[in-house]
């Protein structure tokens, strides 16, 4: 099997077997790493000055280590990966709710908050949430650069 190049010709480079190179798969990838690069761009960890840094980078390890079940389309997978550290984890205010999860977030579209995210009082995902000792004493969130709730921590007190 050999590969083709995007005017028809064929490459000396043989393809792995089974494996689609067509020209559209290619610019479908490209188009597709291109979103997902610009997405992230968008996600950095709080500045200095900022109330969370302020309330984080104290806790920096803390955060960093949080975890949350792998999930897609609300579906657990059944392991678990990172919540994605300081980049996407801010202090929120959370109130408790007649939901799935007991939890909503207020998310705002601040500079220094998610400026990439939906804004307004948002469902926690059950399978985000995880009530583990909390050093910073405030609701924490991690929104992803999708604008997926990845993970939860409820205040210390609640």
């Amino acid at each position: 099997m050999t590969c083709h190049n995007p005017i028809g010709e064929q490459s000396p480079t043989p393809a792995r077997e089974g494996m689609d190179v067509s020209p559209h798969k290619l610019a479908v990838a490209a188009v597709a790493a291109t979103v997902l690069f610009a997405a992230s761009a968008h996600a950095a960890a709080p500045k200095p000055g900022t109330e969370d840094y302020d309330l984080l980078m104290p806790f920096e390890h803390w955060v960093t280590e949080q975890q949350s079940r792998i999930y897609h389309h609300d579906d657990w997978e059944g392991g678990f990966s990172s919540c994605c550290g300081t980049a996407d984890g801010r202090t929120v205010e959370a109130r408790r709710a007649d939901n799935a999860s007991g939890w909503q977030v207020l998310i705002t579209k601040a500079p220094d908050k998610f400026p990439w995210a939906t804004p307004g009082w948002r469902d926690v995902p059950p399978i985000a949430v995880k009530n583990v000792p909390n050093p910073v004493g405030l609701p924490v969130v991690w929104v992803t650069s999708a604008d997926v709730i990845e993970c939860f921590r409820p205040a210390a007190e609640d």
